[in-house]
């Protein structure tokens, strides 16, 4: 299980709110949509890989 203060590194994720897709880089504890600017937590996030 990865934890909130995990690094993630170039993975590929979707925001739920807006279904806008980004390569994501940096701290898992919040993850801000490119598009919508929502704040998400990494385990609350779709995975689809690298």
């Amino acid at each position: 299980n990865l934890t909130e203060t995990t690094d993630v590194k170039g993975e590929l994720i979707k925001c739920p709110r807006c279904g806008y897709k980004w390569d994501y880089t940096g701290k898992a504890n919040k993850i801000k949509c490119g598009k919508c600017g929502r704040y998400f937590r990494w385990n609350h996030l779709p995975h689809l890989g690298h």
